[in-house]
């Protein structure tokens, strides 16, 4: 039996998101989903409450997205806060936790440096808001590193979940299972891009959540 995960989903706790923790479990298991991988910007306030809500049964795997100095790097299986921003200090407290460090969309906005790809777990090869290149080139590195690739929509809004997926051949009955099979199971990729008019949308969400931003723009502050 197949197991099918959406590794990139943010909540309302992302200032761009307008998915509801209740929403995401809803619409993961509208979509046949086994598995969501839920994050934030910074938080895991988003996943913890969505594993918290969870009454389904679909698994809902608590993760949070962090900047850094050379991009987002997305911490899974994480119950506690990342307080550090540099890159090599995000990953070791990511692993300390017993999490799986994933470089999600390496070709967007990503200072790869020499050496930064080596200490990755995952990378996600697949990635519903960036364009076709950008994924071409992030499998590419995903195999020149041999780190396992794995597929997420970067769900901000209901209709983006399960838009791009990873589909694993077998079905893990235990987290060990789940980690091993993450990291070492066979599986295909289902990716459809979403539209640009999403990527536009959540730039007007985030503005009208930042009220100053506005007023830096227009020369107001």
């Amino acid at each position: 039996m197949s197991f099918t995960v959406d590794f990139h989903v943010h909540t309302i706790y992302s200032y761009d998101s307008l998915n509801r923790p209740k929403t995401i479990i809803k619409k993961a298991g509208q979509k046949g989903l086994d598995a969501v991988v839920v994050l934030d910007h910074n938080t895991i306030k988003g996943g913890v409450q969505t594993v918290a809500l969870n009454e389904s049964e679909v698994l809902v795997i608590p993760a949070v997205e962090v900047r850094t100095d050379i991009g987002h790097i997305i911490g899974l299986f994480v119950r506690k806060e990342i307080e550090a921003t540099e890159y090599h200090a995000v990953i070791d407290q990511i692993h300390k936790q017993g999490g799986l460090v994933m470089l999600p969309h390496p070709y967007h906005k990503h200072d790869l440096k020499e050496g930064t790809c080596e200490l990755l777990d995952l990378i996600e090869i697949n990635n519903a808001r960036t364009t076709v290149k950008n994924n071409q080139l992030a499998e590419k590195l995903a195999k020149r590193y041999n780190v396992a690739g794995v597929s997420g929509s970067d769900a901000h809004f209901p209709w983006e979940i399960g838009r791009c997926v990873t589909i694993f051949d077998e079905t893990p009955s235990t987290r060990e299972e789940l980690v091993n099979i993450i990291l070492n199971g066979k599986r295909t990729h289902r990716n459809q891009l979403t539209g640009k008019i999403n990527i536009v949308i959540s730039q007007l969400i985030k503005y009208m959540r930042k009220p100053t931003s506005i007023l830096r723009r227009l020369g107001l502050k």
